[in-house]
């Protein structure tokens, strides 16, 4: 069995975040995580000089390789090294590309730079972000024989269907301040280390594993290379036997693992866990209160735009205008008399909804990711007749616009040759059709806020045996408004408005406080809170039993989930009726670590695997050494990875039962009870 790596980046570009490559840490990595062989992959480029230092330096076998954007995904091209100075050439090509198009690269593009690709490793990114589209792995054909995942879950998925070979690798940014090493490597059932004898093993789904063991269900949580099962583990263990900190550690060595800690679920001050309840749910439901007032702060936005006190004003200058004009008949002469003296401009409006219907379509078209999907549904090539028309008409739109504003134009002109000549009085300009538009639009405001304000149940989102209910009802007091903005400031004077929408809205646009962006937020409450299965608000235990099961509930969400002593917060039947069913559940989906002391979760939940922690003091240092054993729940014995074993049954009575003759007492007194 060999343990390879092959995709590790060892030069920050544009696509990580920055970091500082250091060849003593990539070092340290393959000594530690016993690597047999790794590929340096860095995106689109690839360093000839800082290959050759690293294969000199490093005592495993080294391969060249990079990682391409190619149609909307990524894919790692690998190579021998005899092939380097060739391989550096066309990579070179490669950036060069990239550099002058900025966009990702195609099949045939590919074909013409790297040449005859099948004496290269292809692996694209498979089950993992951004993944291949089956479009473009058609065209690889059977260049193509396995693809990298991302987790251990997706590895065995993928290796139990009929899909291609699954490999799991670090993506590692090998940075000086790298301190935890990732423990996502593949091992190979092979003997001798060779670059045909790798692509051949690729090829073999049996010949391929993520453990030492050649288990499909097993996978590393620690360095050290510790197991633990893909499904459910129960870690037990006696106090300070380094359960939290064994956790602690599987927490830092994996991305997106849902951590629900020891004690983290207790109330333990009244008035401070309402408070911090309250502020939860203000905070994960204020994206679904955004939502829900989109299309009003849509128009609040819009109506922010029109001041009416000043269209009040010129309407009274254009109506003094026409009665200057009319009562002054004497005056009035042959350039007074004249049809464009009095002539209105026309009134322009950009067809913006055009543009909008252009740029959707387009986005269509261009899409690469989804292409597949879309032409299944849609004919893109009547799509593209669509968008030509569209831009066509579009065009005859801006002609039409281009002669208004030309029309306007020569009036203006003449109206002012006729004005300078004539002694009649002048008709202002007013554009009456938007001041219209503007009343009526305010006049509907005021009875929209109206329904805005009225007492409604927006939302009533089921939580396994709690539900979340938001209420909207209108704001009672300046104070409830200073609360809904979160900013210190004067509320009063406008608050005295809340009665007359418009003039309400006007107010809240003139206090510097309120950010315009939230002004929509100022015409209702909408209110969280949590609800029992009875539909009462729930009491203070029962939300530390909220707080579990939402995130149980939000663990779906993750790679992984880890518990800390759940026991430590509940009693034992809302553990056995209530949590251990989720957790099974969960763990069909992904591993699941539950650290307990506690029969009712470590034995009845009937796990997987047992983790026993052990802490040690090592009497050459005198330093606290901490191990952990494993094995199948129904196993006799369980194994650390020095080989040493302890019995199963021994860790069960010791952890669940405070020991065998302590469960044999309890057992008795229990059947006396029952007699």
């Amino acid at each position: 069995m060999k343990k390879i790596d092959f995709h590790i980046h060892t030069i920050s570009t544009q696509k990580d975040l920055p970091f500082e490559f250091d060849l003593n840490v990539l070092q340290d990595y393959v000594i530690k995580c016993n690597i047999d062989a790794i590929a340096i992959t860095n995106h689109n480029v690839f360093d000839v000089s800082q290959f050759k230092n690293i294969e000199n330096t490093v005592k495993v076998i080294v391969y060249p390789g990079i990682e391409i954007d190619l149609e909307a995904c990524h894919i790692l091209i690998i190579t021998q090294s005899k092939d380097l100075i060739d391989f550096s050439r066309k990579c070179s090509q490669l950036n060069t590309y990239f550099i002058e198009n900025q966009s990702c690269l195609n099949y045939e593009k590919l074909k013409i730079i790297f040449g005859d690709l099948s004496k290269y490793l292809i692996i694209p990114h498979y089950e993992k972000n951004p993944k291949i589209l089956p479009i473009t792995l058609k065209k690889f054909g059977s260049l193509i024989t396995c693809g990298e995942v991302s987790n251990s879950n997706k590895f065995f998925r993928v290796k139990k269907q009929n899909l291609l070979v699954p490999v799991l690798f670090s993506d590692s940014r090998i940075d000086k301040e790298l301190k935890t090493y990732s423990l996502k490597q593949t091992y190979i059932d092979l003997e001798e280390i060779t670059f045909s004898h790798i692509k051949e093993v690729l090829r073999d789904k049996t010949k391929i594993y993520i453990n030492s063991e050649k288990s499909d269900n097993l996978f590393a949580i620690l360095e050290d290379g510790t197991l633990a099962s893909t499904g459910l583990n129960v870690l037990c263990g006696k106090r300070s036997s380094g359960k939290s900190y064994t956790l602690d550690k599987i927490y830092k060595n994996f991305d997106n693992v849902k951590y629900i800690e020891q004690f983290s679920l207790i109330e333990k001050n009244k008035k401070t866990e309402d408070e911090k309840f309250s502020e939860m749910l203000s905070k994960k439901k204020a994206l679904e209160t955004q939502e829900y007032l989109n299309e009003f702060k849509q128009v609040v936005d819009k109506l922010l735009d029109i001041d009416v006190s000043d269209q009040s004003k010129k309407l009274e200058e254009y109506i003094e205008s026409l009665k200057l004009f009319a009562g002054d008949l004497a005056n009035h002469d042959s350039f007074s008399k004249a049809a464009i003296f009095v002539e209105q401009k026309y009134n322009i409006t950009p067809n913006i909804g055009i543009m909008t219907l252009i740029n959707s379509i387009g986005y269509v078209l261009d899409n690469t990711m989804y292409r597949e999907i879309i032409g299944q549904y849609i004919n893109l090539c009547n799509l593209k007749k669509l968008i030509i028309k569209l831009i066509e008409t579009y065009r005859e739109e801006l002609i039409k616009i281009k002669l208004y504003e030309s029309i306007n134009n020569t009036i203006d002109l003449a109206k002012r040759e006729l004005e300078e000549h004539s002694s009649a009085s002048v008709i202002g300009e007013f554009n009456l059709s938007d001041y219209i538009k503007d009343s009526l639009m305010i006049s509907k405001f005021n009875e929209l806020v109206e329904v805005i304000k009225k007492e409604k149940n927006i939302l009533n989102e089921p939580i396994m045996d709690f539900k979340i209910v938001a209420e909207k009802a209108m704001i009672n007091s300046s104070s409830e408004l200073q609360n809904i903005i979160k900013k210190k400031g004067e509320y009063k004077t406008a608050f005295d408005l809340y009665d007359k929408p418009y003039d309400y809205l006007m107010k809240l646009k003139d206090l510097n406080h309120i950010p315009k962006d939230q002004i929509y937020k100022c015409f209702c409450s909408i209110n969280y809170f949590v609800q029992n299965k009875f539909g009462f608000c729930v009491s203070g235990g029962e939300r530390s039993e909220f707080y579990l099961e939402e995130q149980l509930y939000n663990a779906r969400d993750f790679d992984m989930l880890l518990i800390d002593e759940p026991e430590s917060s509940f009693d034992n039947i809302f553990l056995k009726d209530k949590i251990n069913d989720q957790i099974k559940n969960i763990s069909k989906k992904m591993p699941v670590i539950v650290s307990t002391h506690n029969n009712t979760i470590g034995a009845s939940i009937m796990s997987d695997y047992i983790l026993f922690a052990e802490r040690t003091i090592n009497s050459t240092n005198q330093t606290i050494d901490f191990s952990v054993y494993g094995g199948p729940t129904i196993g006799k014995q369980l194994k650390n990875i020095k080989g040493n074993v302890i019995p199963n049954f021994t860790v069960f009575m010791d952890c669940f039962e405070a020991g065998e003759d302590t469960y044999k007492g309890r057992s008795e007194t229990y059947e006396n009870i029952k007699n």
